[in-house]
């Protein structure tokens, strides 16, 4: 099933439209989780400084040992998979690609807070 929206160039292209589509919607929806987190932050609970890393550290892991298990457990089924549906394959490890984007970046964002916050810390101290 096609859609007509979709320009013609991508219909064509099943794997690269799934692999767009997934690292889009997993990077959009990771900065929405983090903006959301720090914006319930400044407001109630520590969300983003103490529960979003932990989340955001699980989820770059347990995904790929989630397929890793997959394939240990059924090999053949794991192979058939990604041999007969690589517009699937394809759109799912973009999704993980685009989500552990978003986290790197947020990791990031993190340690350079931590290390302005240590500057201002030893500066006090001096």
């Amino acid at each position: 099933m096609k859609n007509e929206n979709i320009p013609q160039y991508f219909q064509d292209r099943e794997i690269l439209s799934a692999s767009i589509l997934g690292f889009t919607g997993s990077y959009v929806f990771s900065k929405g989780a983090q903006l959301t987190s720090r914006l319930l932050s400044k407001k109630w609970l520590n969300i983003d400084g103490k529960v979003m890393p932990v989340l955001e550290k699980l989820v770059a892991v347990g995904l790929p040992l989630i397929f890793l298990s997959y394939s240990a457990i059924d090999p053949e089924g794991a192979k058939d998979g990604v041999m007969t549906q690589p517009v699937y394959s394809a759109g799912l490890m973009s999704a993980y690609l685009g989500g552990l984007t978003a986290v790197s970046q947020d990791f990031k964002r993190r340690r350079k807070i931590a290390h302005q916050e240590y500057a201002e810390l030893t500066d006090k101290l001096d």
